[in-house]
């Protein structure tokens, strides 16, 4: 799965003490409207999945939920724009909100 697939949670990790941790793989390039709608869609998607209690059929008893954008590129200035407020309004709802680059190995 990735962040193409809007209507799907991509990976749940379970990590200890009950922080729970959602992740969007993203392997799109940057410079292109259709990428942040895509990943706007995608955030959406997590935070329903959350909000609506569907992540507790999934997982144990979560103290923390946090969501994490996993990318194959590196943002451009807009990219960089979109994630910062995601992470904003992602924070503003009780879930910290993270993203980082990783180069396929």
């Amino acid at each position: 799965m990735s962040v193409e697939d809007t209507d799907r949670v991509d990976f749940i990790t379970q990590k200890e003490h009950g922080i729970v941790k959602l992740i969007i793989t993203d392997h799109l390039s940057w410079g292109d409207a259709e990428h942040l709608y895509l990943l706007q869609e995608k955030i959406n998607t997590y935070l329903t999945f959350i909000e609506t209690g569907q992540i507790a059929e999934h997982t144990a008893a979560a103290t923390r939920v946090e969501i994490e954008v996993v990318m194959l590129h590196e943002p451009d200035a807009d990219g960089r724009e979109f994630l910062m407020h995601a992470g904003e309004v992602c924070g503003r709802a009780g879930y910290p909100f993270s993203f980082k680059v990783q180069k396929d190995a």
